[in-house]
C-alpha cells in the first residue's frame, strides 16, 4: 500500500487536498473523524483491549467520496467485529486458565482453533475486500504520522498540492512599499540677448559689445505620479521581554545540554546530582531553554523531572510565551498536553496570544503566525482576554496591520 508521511500539524488544520483518500480520483463528499491507533505487536492480538490501550494515536478527519463511503465504514466495522471475536478467545483462555488448570493444554485446543479460523478469516476478508478501503497508521513520532493509504493517487494528489500551496505562498510573501522616482526634465539651454553700444570718438568708430546674460525659465515637464508596488508588510510591535527569548551563548553545562538536546548528558549530569530547576539571572530555565530551541524530548523529560509547566521567568514570561516567540508549535502542543496555561498573563497582562499577535520575531513570519494563532484558538485561548492597557489580542494585531492574525483572534 502507498505510504504517505504527513505533518500532525496538517492533520490538526485539515490542511489536506479535498480528495477521497479511499480512491484518491473524486472530490470528497463526506469527512469521517477517525482515531489513528499505532497498534504494533503484541496489542494487536489483545482485539479490542489491545486497540484501546496503544498509547500512540491521532484524532483526524478521513475524507471519503460517495462511492467510497459504504466500503470505508463497512470496513470500520468488519475491523471491530474482528477485535471483539479476538477478545472473547482472549477472555475463554483466560477462564480456562483460571478455572481448570488440570485440563491443561487440551481444554486449550478449541481456542487455538478458533484463534487460527479468526486469522485465516481476517486475512482473506483483508486481501480480498479490505485492502481496498484500509487506511492504516504505521508509524507515528511527536510531529508526523505516516499513513497507508488504498490508492497511490492520494499520494500524488498530496504532492502536487503541498508544491503549489508553497509556491501560491511565495508569491502572496508581501513587499515594501516601494515609489517609482519621479523623472526631471532635462534642462533648457539659456538664451542670451547681446546689446551693442557705438562709442564715436573724433577719428576713429568702433563697436563695443557688452553681452548681458539672461536665462530663460525651463519648460516644465509632466512628472509622473509615484506608483504603489504592493501593500506594506505588517510591522510587529516592540513587547517588553521579547529580547529574552534568545538562549544565550554561555550556558552552564546543564542548559548547555538542553539546548543542543544531548539527553546522555543531560542524564550523566541529573545523576550526579545537579539542581534540575538550575536557572540563569533573568530567571530562565531548562524549560524556557528546551521552549526556545524547540527540543522537545528535553521538554517532556524535564517537566516529569518536576519543572513546573507554567514557571515564570522576568517579566512573567513562561515556557509556552517563548515557543510561541520562537514558532515552535510541537513544544506548545507539549505544554498544553501537559496542562500549561494557555491563557497565563505576564507582568504586563500579556497572554500567549497577546504575544502571538504582536512581538517582533523573525521566527514568526506573517504565515507562520497565522498558523499560531489559529493553533492557540484551537488549544483552548480567551481571544476576549485584555492585558493591563485594556488591548485584546485582535487589538495588538490591528496595531500591526496583519489583517489575517485580526481575523484568526476575532469571533466568528
Amino acid at each position: 500500500m502507498p505510504r504517505v508521511k504527513l505533518q500532525k500539524l496538517e492533520l490538526w488544520d485539515n490542511d489536506l487536498p479535498a480528495i477521497c483518500m479511499v480512491c484518491g480520483e473524486n472530490p470528497g463528499t463526506t469527512k469521517h473523524e477517525t482515531m489513528l491507533r499505532l497498534i504494533q505487536f503484541p496489542l494487536n492480538l489483545l482485539g479490542i483491549i489491545g486497540h484501546f490501550a496503544t498509547p500512540k494515536k491521532f484524532k483526524m478527519a478521513i475524507a471519503c467520496c460517495d462511492t467510497c463511503k459504504p466500503s470505508f465504514l463497512n470496513r470500520g466495522t468488519v475491523n471491530y467485529i474482528f477485535m471483539s471475536l479476538r477478545t472473547l478467545i482472549l477472555a475463554c483462555v483466560a477462564l480456562i486458565v483460571t478455572n481448570d488448570s488440570e485440563g491443561l493444554p487440551g481444554n486449550l485446543l478449541i481456542p487455538a482453533i478458533s484463534s487460527v479460523v479468526i486469522f485465516l478469516l481476517e486475512t482473506a476478508y483483508y486481501w480480498l475486500i479490505g485492502r481496498k478501503s484500509t487506511i492504516k497508521c504505521v508509524a507515528m513520532d511527536a510531529k508526523t504520522v505516516s499513513i497507508d493509504f488504498p490508492s497511490g493517487k492520494w499520494g500524488v494528489a498530496y504532492t502536487t498540492f503541498r508544491r503549489e500551496k508553497e509556491q501560491s505562498e511565495k508569491k502572496k510573501k508581501p513587499r515594501r512599499r516601494t515609489t517609482t522616482p519621479t523623472p526631471t526634465a532635462p534642462a533648457t539651454p539659456a538664451t542670451t540677448t547681446t546689446t551693442t553700444t557705438t562709442t564715436t570718438t573724433t577719428t576713429t568708430s568702433t563697436a563695443s559689445v557688452a553681452p548681458t546674460a539672461t536665462s530663460t525659465p525651463p519648460v516644465a515637464a509632466s512628472p509622473s505620479q509615484p506608483t504603489i508596488q504592493d501593500v506594506s508588510e505588517p510591522t510587529p510591535l516592540v513587547l517588553v521581554g521579547a529580547e529574552h527569548a534568545v538562549i544565550p551563548e554561555e550556558l552552564p553545562d546543564f542548559l548547555k545540554a538542553v539546548k543542543m538536546g544531548d539527553t546522555e548528558r543531560l542524564e550523566q549530569l541529573l545523576a550526579s546530582g545537579l539542581d534540575h530547576t538550575e536557572a540563569l539571572p533573568n530567571g530562565m530555565n531548562g524549560l524556557h531553554v528546551a521552549a526556545i530551541a524547540g527540543t522537545m524530548q528535553m521538554a517532556n523529560l524535564l517537566i516529569q523531572r518536576g519543572i513546573p509547566v507554567n514557571s515564570e521567568m522576568e517579566n512573567g514570561l513562561t515556557a509556552m510565551h517563548l515557543a510561541v516567540q520562537s514558532n515552535n508549535q510541537s513544544i506548545v502542543g507539549l505544554l498544553l498536553s501537559k496542562k500549561g496555561n494557555i491563557n497565563h498573563q505576564n507582568n504586563d497582562g500579556l497572554s500567549p496570544l497577546h504575544w502571538c499577535a504582536g512581538v517582533d520575531d523573525e521566527r514568526l513570519a506573517p504565515q507562520d503566525r497565522y498558523k499560531m494563532a489559529v493553533f492557540l484558538v484551537k488549544g483552548g485561548g480567551d481571544i476576549s482576554l485584555a492585558d493591563n492597557t485594556g488591548k485584546t489580542p485582535a487589538d495588538l494585531a490591528k496595531e500591526t496591520g496583519d489583517l489575517e492574525v485580526v481575523e484568526a483572534f476575532t469571533p466568528s
